[in-house]
């Protein structure tokens, strides 16, 4: 249900995007619980997970909120943004490094990604509020560079305030 509502979302956006999105899953089981977005050559969606992290969580509430997620950042169209941010950073790494706030886009990039992800669980008919809780049990990852990462309780209390809207 979760890969249609991706879908649907992904078409009624303003903007022009290849919305047949392909869940991929890492079997390795020594690669780290992870999850990103990425395309293949055609710019088709491909949400990628390893099985460590599908295995870590608990309920279809958390796998449907990280699918949404990584999702959103195609919707959102933030994987265009973020190439650019990434070269820009690395051609101005001293600056990045001495404290200029780069990141700051990258962190309202990841709310806007939180929230259209809880709506998108809510229309799923899950639970983006359980699903969220997920952060409750990993690492913050708002301290690693290129730190774009909100602190878990920031990501947490602003899907929890999307819900409530």
């Amino acid at each position: 249900m979760m890969r249609l509502v991706l879908i649907e979302t992904c078409k009624s956006s303003i903007k022009d995007l290849k919305c047949d999105f392909v869940i991929a899953i890492d079997p390795n089981p020594k690669s780290p619980p992870n999850a990103f977005q990425t395309m293949n050559e055609e710019g088709q969606p491909i949400p990628s997970f390893t099985m460590t992290l599908l295995t870590d969580m608990y309920n279809a509430d958390e796998i449907a909120f990280v699918i949404g997620y990584d999702a959103a950042h195609h919707i959102l169209s933030h994987l265009d943004w973020q190439k650019g941010w990434s070269i820009d950073a690395a051609s101005n790494l001293s600056a990045a490094v001495g404290g200029r706030s780069s990141g700051e886009g990258a962190r309202n990039y990841e709310l806007e990604a939180d929230r259209l992800s809880a709506h998108m669980a809510l229309r799923a008919g899950l639970g983006p509020v359980l699903g969220v809780a997920y952060l409750m049990r990993i690492p913050d990852r708002r301290n690693k560079f290129p730190g774009s990462h909100l602190r878990n309780a920031d990501r947490i209390a602003g899907v929890r305030a999307a819900v409530s809207q």
